[in-house]
């Protein structure tokens, strides 16, 4: 235990004196594994020091003392002991004239997408305020982006890129009033509290603690950056322009170490694709010496069909740093190398310090036109440093003769919902607005041949504001109803979903819809064991609802409704999955469509015989035999979570014949939980981040290649969709044939067989083994596939 020349004590009610220097850490209390610094987790609302009428938050500590850790473990040991203070009166007795009190303010698992209806964070002392904040869709996006403007040095410690940030530190004198300190917190995340006699005092506890801190730090994060790659031998000509230029694809990871290797050192960026494909050109510049606002412009592309240009066709980004991360929901670290930065978040073109050694990347997004001609296009590249062009290079796009087939392709679905309530909270009952931020977000996916289909109406402020039907009625008598508004409600949400050309299916989440039309059903979770044997009730109406909604959708010629009830119905035991059978036969009956996504072995048998379309992730497993009893029930497989590595996404996929991958992680997931969604310690499995300039959503860097991913299915499934109109002795067919069943006898349907570690069916997240499947070689049969493609389409 640390000794300092000053008591540490959390919350003591004592009395202050100029002899006497009393903190909230570490009080020595009856339970002795809590003598420590920056430890006081015993500390609750029961308290004297708070006043009777104190609110604190549902979730009172952010420290989980049953688990011995928070829900997701932050990289500081102070952000681990929070009070989350609703609407707290603290009050400190104190004998001084006068006290220097200091307050850090947390905001770790908690903000304001989790204080619905409230608007302000109110900090006062004495009826004097101290920091007041109004609660906006303005400030979550602030608040998620923290961080956003930082630029990746090499010569900051991991603690002042990381750590430092976090805290708001508010420091104020205040004179006692009849001898209390009266502390006012309103939604305040109450880390830790200071109260010193002296300034002088307040800053040396301050640094004292800050000492602390950064040495538990290190203890448990004894992260070391790894040492700079070996460069290949340059040309003279290089190195007196100061920079190397050099070509990345979407899957490699680029860290502050990395080098190019020979083959990518070029002046020449280069990328092939079909007409009406989106490809990226990924490169970097390697600063041989200082480059002071470093940044690049690229021109229009030139080529047979004249100009395309780049303004209107393509997004250039820059990208940023961030810590490789936490792949689980925990947020845990488990190995040093998660904290390795990578190059992964893309932000606008604005220039940045060119920092010796420091790789800089950036990705240009281009949509290629569906009328564009073939051939060879080339853009210029001009790199400038400090507002001066310092050299040129070129971007070369190869355009294909041939387009990609999407008609009767899977489709490939994100999870929405985490993201449409947040943004359009706040905004009240402004039905324009909130319909324009929905629109966007939808088509949003839609800008890069995604499928936005997952309908997913959370009752927080829709019931009042957007309201989709009314189910009424007693229990086992519940009926659905629409008013002309309700319908013409319903009606905008399909509309904007089937702007997707794509758009064969509508994957509706029953719960959320009925929470929407005033019926809460009961979770399971929530259930007791009565009422878990005692659903009848339920399934009746359900059967009603199901029956009355499936038909209203019909006769308005809505695409087809696959009806998720249940998700992932292992999770909750195998009572849960008898339930879910059941509601599967109910949907059947009534002559809807059954859907289902499952992770665990109980559903493995049970899933397959009922419902009609069954997507599994690989804890499952997804193996021969699961694929083979679906189709022995005339149902259809597709994957779920199955995760967002170009492989998985890609050629994966295809092996397994699935109608369309659901990768629920992906889209506006980690961070609207928690905030700071660039640092290590968030649920790093987004793939597409808040951004702070338009208040809506970016892709990054890994959404592109999931693309990447999703394109390399389309080109597979454009072969064979072109080998059914090809002659039998064709020698084109015969070649496609070839090549298709010797990569078909390559790739493994068991994809744990490719996993770095155990895959976790909850979490649905998985790192692959790139030694054989990674970009360049992908690439290589992306090649080949597209040379097939041609020679098939001109033997036709």
């Amino acid at each position: 235990m640390m000794k300092f020349a000053i008591w540490l004590l959390l919350l003591l009610a004592g009395t202050l004196s100029a002899q006497e220097h009393k903190l909230m850490f570490g009080q020595a209390t009856e339970r002795a594994e809590t003598k420590q610094f920056l430890d006081f987790s015993y500390t609750s609302a029961d308290s004297p020091l708070f006043t009777p009428k104190s609110r604190f938050n549902q979730n009172q500590w952010i420290y989980d003392p049953s688990l011995g850790r928070p829900g997701s473990l932050p990289g500081d040991t102070l952000l681990e002991h929070n009070l989350n203070c609703r609407e707290v009166q603290l009050v400190l007795p104190c004998n001084a004239p006068e006290a220097t009190i200091r307050v850090w303010i947390g905001d770790w698992n908690s903000g304001w997408r989790r204080l619905w209806n409230e608007d302000t964070i109110l900090l006062s002392c004495n009826g004097q305020t101290i920091y007041e904040q109004a609660i906006t869709p303005q400030s979550a996006y602030d608040e998620w982006c923290k961080l956003e403007d930082y630029v990746f040095s090499r010569q900051d410690p991991i603690w002042d890129r990381l750590i430092s940030p976090i805290l708001r530190q508010e420091v104020f004198t205040v004179k006692p009033v009849e001898g209390k300190i009266t502390l006012r917190l309103q939604n305040i995340i109450l880390t830790a509290l200071t109260v010193s006699s002296t300034a002088q005092q307040d800053q040396d506890t301050a640094s004292a603690v800050e000492a602390e801190r950064r040495r538990q730090f290190a203890r448990r994060y004894p992260w070391q950056p790894l040492p700079d790659e070996s460069l290949p031998e340059l040309p003279e000509s290089v190195r007196q322009r100061g920079y190397v230029l050099f070509q990345k694809l979407s899957d490699d990871l680029v860290h502050p170490w990395s080098r190019p290797v020979v083959e990518e050192i070029s002046d020449t960026i280069r990328a092939f694709a079909a007409r009406g494909e989106q490809e990226l050109l990924r490169f970097g510049v390697l600063p041989l010496v200082d480059l002071p606002e470093l940044t690049v412009t690229v021109g229009d592309f030139q080529g047979p069909g004249g100009i395309l240009r780049t303004a209107e066709h393509a997004d250039l980004w820059r990208e940023r740093y961030k810590e490789q991360g936490s792949r689980s929901t925990n947020g845990i670290i488990t190995t040093m190398r998660q904290l390795d930065p990578i190059s992964y978040v893309l932000q606008s073109m604005k220039p940045q310090p060119g920092e010796a050694g420091t790789p800089r990347m950036f990705t240009l997004d281009f949509r290629v036109p569906v009328t564009a001609q073939p051939g060879d296009y080339f853009a210029d590249l001009q790199v400038i440093s400090a507002g001066k062009t310092i050299g040129n290079a070129r971007l070369q796009l190869k355009i294909l003769p041939f387009e990609l087939n999407y008609k009767g392709a899977a489709t490939y679905n994100f999870t929405m919902s985490y993201c449409h309530w947040t943004d359009w909270m706040g905004l009240g009952k402004d039905k324009s607005s909130m319909r324009e931020v929905m629109r966007t977000q939808m088509l949003f996916p839609m800008k890069y041949r995604f499928n936005p289909n997952q309908f997913n109406p959370w009752g927080y402020g829709m019931q009042a504001v957007f309201p989709l039907g009314q189910i009424s009625g007693e229990p086992g008598s519940r009926h659905f109803t629409q008013t002309p508004e309700q319908m013409a409600n319903f009606d905008w949400w399909m509309e904007n979903f089937q702007k997707d050309p794509e758009c064969r299916f509508i994957d509706l989440r029953p719960r959320s819809l009925f929470l929407n039309c005033g019926w809460q059903m009961k979770n399971w979770d929530r259930r007791t064991p009565a009422e878990r044997q005692d659903y009848q009730t339920d399934l009746k109406d359900l059967e009603t609802i199901t029956r009355e909604i499936d038909q209203m959708c019909k006769q308005r010629n809505y695409p087809e409704i696959f009806w998720y009830y249940d998700g992932e119905i292992d999770n909750h035991g195998s009572e849960y999955v008898q339930f879910a059978v059941k509601v599967a036969e109910i949907v059947n009956r009534v002559g809807a469509t059954s859907y289902v996504t499952i992770n665990g072995p109980l559903a493995y048998k049970a899933a397959p015989p009922v419902f009609q379309h069954v997507w599994a992730n690989p804890a499952t497993p997804i193996d021969e035999n699961l694929l083979a009893e679906i189709k022995k029930h005339g149902h259809q497989f597709g994957s779920h979570n199955s995760g967002d590595n170009r492989f998985q996404a890609g050629f994966w996929f295809w092996r397994t014949g699935g109608e369309g991958k659901y990768q629920e992680t992906s889209i506006s997931y980690a961070n609207y939980m928690l905030p700071y969604c660039l640092l290590p310690w968030n649920y790093n499995t987004s793939l597409v981040y808040p951004d702070p300039e338009t208040r809506g959503q970016r892709p990054s860097l890994q959404f592109l290649n999931y693309r990447e991913g999703r394109d390399d299915y389309l080109y597979l499934y454009t072969l064979e969709q072109l080998l059914k109109q090809a002659k039998a002795d064709s020698p084109a067919r015969q070649a496609a044939q070839a090549f298709l069943s010797d990569l078909s006898a390559r790739v493994h349907i068991d994809q744990r067989k490719y996993h770095a570690a155990k895959f976790d069916g909850i979490e649905g997240t998985a790192d692959i083994k790139n030694n054989e499947w990674n970009a360049y070689c992908i690439e290589r049969f992306r090649w080949k596939i597209a040379t097939l493609i041609h020679n098939l389409e001109k033997a036709l």
